[in-house]
């Protein structure tokens, strides 16, 4: 008797420190200090998951549109050289492919008080400039340099997948991102580092079918008024239930601005790059270390007129040379090598011309082997981070 009662301690404590083990990783949210602020929703249509939203990140909202007041203004001006074409336009295109969304836009402007057509134009104003760039006639507005400088680097190895960004924005901003965790019926789960006022899936986010989204910002010179502005598709991308379902909406949706977006997955041991044009598209399947930052990388993409980050160049040469001192050891890396190389690239506003004309607002660390996603507040130099997971 004595002898089965120490079999079954020892069994006890070994699994206990089993699971202590496992678990390393993941956080104990009862005890992890929130430096982004996480709200969880169940919604059963879009407006009133928009509506949700509104309510909680109000106060967010509204200051994001003051603190941009000035950018706002510009694309006001564009809109009204041509509202038809810069504005009416897009915003039927969106209606037409993807009428949910717009809904979802709707409800936060109820919520919030914000005239809906203000909102819409922060969810279009990429397409907008794409829209004017390519407009010749058009040149006496000055366009400030575009702080989106977001960087990524991803890495898929003997069976481990891991997704790292640094999301690089407008510098007035960083205290006013959040985290959204929405459930609606019948959609995958979504976990979401917020814009306030924009739409769901710009910034990194995961799913509970084992996806990882994060997108490079890149500006197109001669936007395509047929097509479905961008931030839109990548809000579709939530709802892919596969690697390849994602990229297949990205394929088969005309875009107005360009894009690109890292799409990563631990159960298909798999992460893509895909670079994305009007019609053109290219998928890259990444195997070991991968950069990218905002500009286009693949052959087949180089013809398209972009406005590029002054910076865009030079942070990915620096990511490629940090990732050629892996190339014979990539069993070696792992996450802490990835967010080493964010913090090279990573930036605070600088007036004095920093490495970004924005800032950092985010760095997202996507283990998919464990599911977790380590968020670090702003700067991932100051170390403060969180962990998400579902």
């Amino acid at each position: 008797m004595k002898r089965s009662l120490l079999i079954i301690f020892l069994v006890l404590i070994t699994s206990t420190c089993l699971i202590i083990g496992c678990d390393l990783f993941n956080s104990d949210n009862d005890t992890e200090e929130e430096y982004f602020l996480v709200f969880e929703i169940e919604a059963d249509s879009y407006y009133d998951l928009g509506y949700a939203i509104g309510q909680r990140f109000s106060v967010q909202i509204n200051e994001s549109i003051n603190r941009q007041a000035d950018f706002l203004a510009m694309i006001e001006t564009i809109i009204s050289i041509d509202s038809v074409y810069f504005y009416e336009n897009l915003l039927a295109n969106a209606e037409a492919a993807f009428p949910d969304y717009v809904d979802e836009i709707r409800g936060t402007s109820d919520a919030t008080g914000i005239d809906f057509e203000i909102l819409m134009r922060c969810n279009l104003f990429g397409d907008i400039l794409a829209l004017f760039l390519g407009s010749q006639e058009y040149s006496d507005i000055d366009i400030p340099e575009s702080p989106l400088g977001c960087s990524t680097v991803s890495y898929n190895y003997n069976g481990n997948q891991y997704l790292a960004h640094n999301e690089d924005g407008f510098a007035s901003l960083h205290d006013l991102m959040g985290v959204i965790k929405v459930s609606m019926p019948g959609k995958p789960e979504f976990i979401n580092f917020y814009y306030p006022g924009l739409l769901c899936g710009i910034a990194p986010s995961v799913t509970d079918v084992g996806l990882a989204f994060s997108g490079n910002h890149i500006q197109s010179a001669n936007g395509d008024p047929n097509g479905v502005p961008h931030l839109f598709i990548f809000r579709s991308l939530l709802e892919a239930e596969s690697v390849d379902e994602a990229i297949s909406i990205i394929e088969n949706t005309l875009t107005c601005n360009y894009l690109h977006i890292n799409i990563a997955s631990g159960i298909e041991n798999r992460i893509v790059s895909v670079e994305k044009a009007e019609t053109t598209s290219v998928v890259y399947e990444v195997e070991g270390l991968y950069a990218h930052t905002n500009h286009f990388i693949q052959d087949a993409m180089l013809g398209f007129p972009t406005d590029d980050d002054d910076t865009t160049h030079e942070r990915y040469d620096i990511l490629t040379a940090l990732i050629e001192t892996y190339n014979d050891q990539l069993e070696n890396v792992n996450c802490d090598v990835l967010y080493d190389f964010l913090c090279e690239v990573a930036a605070e506003p600088d007036t004095t011309g920093g490495i970004t004309g924005g800032m950092t607002l985010g760095t997202s660390i996507f283990n998919m082997e464990t599911g977790n996603w380590e968020l670090f507040f702003n700067d991932p130099r100051d170390n403060l981070s969180q962990n998400l997971h579902f």
